[in-house]
């Protein structure tokens, strides 16, 4: 039988939640530290600023935008997830409680049965 440990989730949630709020720092960060164009000057700049341009800071950004949204995206399917084994275990503690309560009776009137 597996248990799912609430909590452990609960924790995982919270850190993923933090994640996504680095990634995004990360993000900021990546775009800032982006050169322009003209930073290598005019002749370099058109050999290596060009090329940088097209793929580098396109692929740097391309990658980075997603980032933070994708991890965060785990973090509510992991909370949506910890939830539906909440709740199923509470449903569960309820249904042996009307079980453990029919198995109260009729012990009782076993005892009762035999006294009489």
């Amino acid at each position: 039988m597996v248990v799912q440990d609430i909590d452990a989730m609960d924790q995982s949630r919270d850190r993923l939640t933090e994640l996504a709020d680095d990634a995004q720092a990360l993000k900021e960060a990546a775009a800032d530290a982006d050169p322009e164009f003209g930073t290598w000057g005019p002749f370099l700049g058109a050999l290596v600023g060009l090329a940088y341009s097209g793929f580098v800071s396109w692929q740097v950004t391309a990658l980075m935008e997603d980032v933070p949204a994708a991890i965060e995206a785990h973090a509510i399917r992991l909370d949506a997830c910890a939830r539906a084994y909440q709740a199923t275990d509470e449903d569960i503690a309820a249904q042996l409680a009307i079980v453990n309560s029919s198995l109260d009776e009729v012990a009782a009137a076993v005892t009762q049965a035999q006294i009489c």
